[in-house]
C-alpha cells in the first residue's frame, strides 16, 4: 500500500466535519483502497493458475481453475477462499512430508541461569 492510498483517518476540522467533500473525499480513498486489495487477489489467483473468463454458461465473468481433472469456476471471494484452503492443504502436506524442516510456533525460550 503506498502512502497515498492510505486513508486518512485523522479527524477532519470542524468545518469540514461532515461535508459532501470530506465525504466523497473519504470514499475515494476506500475505492482506491479497495482497488489495491483486488488487484493483488487477482494476482495471487493467477500465479496460482486460475484464469479469469467469461467462458462459462452465461458469459458470466468467473475465476476457474483445474483441479484433479475438474474445472471449478467461482467467483472472485470465493476463488480466493478456496486458494487459501488449497495452500493450508499443501502446507500440510509438507509439514508431514518433511517434519525436520519446519520448526514450531513457539515463543523463544530464555536460556537458563
Amino acid at each position: 500500500m503506498t502512502e497515498d492510498t492510505k486513508l486518512k483517518t485523522s479527524p477532519p476540522s470542524r468545518a469540514a466535519a461532515g461535508s459532501v467533500q470530506w465525504a466523497n473525499d473519504q470514499l475515494e480513498q476506500v475505492d482506491l483502497l479497495r482497488n489495491d486489495v483486488q488487484s493483488a487477489r487477482d494476482e495471487i489467483l493467477r500465479k496460482r493458475g486460475w484464469t479469469y473468463t467469461c467462458k462459462t454458461p452465461g458469459s458470466v465473468w468467473l475465476w476457474e481453475k483445474t483441479l484433479d481433472g475438474v474445472t471449478y469456476r467461482m467467483s472472485a471471494d470465493l476463488a480466493e477462499h478456496t486458494e487459501r484452503e488449497i495452500v493450508c492443504n499443501e502446507m500440510l502436506v509438507d509439514y508431514y512430508k518433511n517434519p525436520a524442516t519446519h520448526t514450531p510456533n513457539v515463543p523463544a525460550q530464555r536460556p537458563p541461569r
